[in-house]
């Protein structure tokens, strides 16, 4: 998906909206931008012609990526979500998706990938708060060689 965010000339948008929030460090992120300018009064566009550059590292393979996206999907909706749509998606995480992933790490012997989602989750109820990305990639790392 590519999002671009377009200011009227007369309204620049540096400095009247805030910048990617760091606690998401991949995924999710431009997302959770994206509907701060829109509630800032500037509009989001799909261009589909549009190509992005990234300089440095690409994204996050393996474990790690596993890791980002569950906990940063479930943090956006914690912070985005109304009350009532943030009740409908964790009724439906807690009764359908998560045993559903569960069962299927489980039934296929991947531990290791069911150990990082119950991580990811956990996260949300104060546990591995303090990890950074830096240092779940390098537990990341030393789980892996375990395996």
């Amino acid at each position: 998906m590519r999002l671009v965010v377009w200011s009227p000339p007369a309204r620049p948008m540096r400095g009247s909206v805030s910048s990617a929030r760091t606690d998401y460090f991949a995924y999710y992120e431009e997302i959770d931008f994206c509907l701060k300018a829109r509630a800032a009064g500037f509009a989001c566009r799909y261009v589909a012609d549009a190509v992005a550059w990234h300089k440095g590292q690409s994204a996050p393979a393996g474990l790690l990526r596993d890791y980002l996206l569950q906990r940063n999907q479930l943090m956006f909706a914690r912070k985005n979500a109304r009350r009532h749509h943030l009740l409908i998606f964790l009724t439906y995480f807690e009764l359908y998706r998560a045993p559903k992933v569960i069962a299927l790490y489980v039934f296929r012997g991947r531990f290791a990938e069911l150990r990082i989602f119950l991580m990811a989750v956990l996260w949300h109820v104060g546990l591995f708060r303090r990890d950074n990305p830096g240092a779940a990639q390098s537990r990341l790392g030393k789980l892996g060689q375990r395996i």
